[in-house]
Order: structure tokens, then C-alpha cells, then sequence
């Protein structure tokens, strides 16, 4: 299984998201599965300039060779990104797995989802992770 990892960059702590990511793509890949995640992958965290209209074509390339997207929210800000990465998965008939602080209400992801995985922290979402494998 492929995983594409979706999440909401702008505006987060870049250093609590890398580690975040790297937590959420340690346990998925642990169990036989592979990971994306763009601005790993494709920028090395940031330290490679991709302009941002071929952003988008590079990242629905990926989406399309994956079998599920994953959606990590953490911040209650909403994402036009994140949303269209979403929709897109949605039209390709990919399945959605949405890792959701509890006390965040994004009603369109929700609805979207596939599965839902609400968390209070990443120890929380850690042990949570392994029930959608």
C-alpha cells in the first residue's frame, strides 16, 4: 500500500510538523506500506524550490499512484490545498483516512473520510494509527 500523507503547512510549527510527519510515516511504513509526503519527497523539507504552479501537477501525480490518501490535521485552519488534495483522492475513487484533533469540527474532511481517527495529541494518534492497517 501507498499512502499519500496530506497536511496543512503554512502557518504550523515546521519543526513540530517534521516531526510529526516522520511519526505518522515511521508507523505506516513499519507495516509493509510506502509513504509520500510532498515537501519531504519532493523538496527535502523545504530546502528545495519547486515554483508554485507545477506544485500541484507534481502532487496529483503522486496522489494518483497511491492507494489511500492520509489526512493529518492538526490546526483548525482550513487548508485550500489540503481540500483540493482531498477532493481529488475523492474522484479517483482513493480511500481517505483522516488523523483529526478531537476538538477540531472540519465538516466537509469529515464527510469525505473514509475512516476517522480522532486524537488528543501524536502519542494519542501513534497507538491509533495501527487500527486503520
Amino acid at each position: 500500500m501507498k499512502y499519500y500523507i496530506a497536511y496543512k503547512h503554512q502557518g504550523a510549527d515546521i519543526q513540530n510538523l517534521i516531526n510529526n510527519l516522520t511519526i505518522i510515516s515511521k508507523i505506516l511504513e513499519e507495516n509493509w506500506n510506502t509513504t509520500f509526503a510532498f515537501y519531504r519527497d519532493k523538496q527535502d523539507f523545504w530546502k528545495i524550490a519547486i515554483p508554485m504552479n507545477e506544485i500541484m501537477d507534481i502532487a496529483l501525480e503522486e496522489l494518483k499512484n497511491s492507494d489511500w490518501i492520509f489526512i493529518f490535521v492538526d490546526n483548525k485552519k482550513k487548508s485550500e490545498w489540503m481540500l483540493i488534495e482531498c477532493w481529488c483522492a475523492k474522484a479517483m475513487n482513493k480511500k481517505i483516512v483522516l488523523a483529526i484533533k478531537k476538538w477540531i469540527d472540519l465538516r466537509l474532511l469529515r464527510t469525505l473520510a473514509d475512516d476517522i481517527i480522532e486524537f488528543d495529541d501524536i502519542e494519542d494518534l501513534k497507538s491509533k494509527i495501527i487500527t486503520i492497517l
